[in-house]
């Protein structure tokens, strides 16, 4: 999150959590992450620091660059508007795969 995705969102103006709720976020995305299952109290601290981001630092959406946090949202309302990065790189990869490329990595894999 620090990193702005590694810097590649040159003409958006990125926010995220403050100190302390970075760190909790953190831990709930990595206990996730191992698990594979959030807990009632994990989806609270994601969904609160990203109503946080929205009511009180402006953010128009919330990235889910972490392609666990599916687990967290999936059927739930967390009240804002959200990105998961996860479904854009499956869409991403599925539209690579319905096109040609002279790219020798994806013929190997491809044939």
């Amino acid at each position: 999150m620090e990193t702005s995705l590694f810097n590649s969102l040159q003409n958006t103006e990125v926010v995220i959590p403050t100190d302390e709720d970075l760190d909790k976020v953190h831990e709930a995305y990595m206990s996730i992450a191992v698990s594979g299952a959030a807990s009632e109290e994990q989806r609270n601290i994601i969904f609160q620091a990203g109503k946080k981001m929205c009511d009180d630092q402006g953010a128009q959406a919330v990235v889910l660059a972490g392609t666990d946090l599916f687990v967290a949202f999936d059927g739930y309302d967390c009240g804002f508007e959200y990105i998961d990065s996860a479904l854009v790189h499956i869409a991403d990869l599925h539209r690579a795969s319905l096109s040609k490329s002279d790219n020798r990595a994806v013929r190997a894999t491809s044939a």
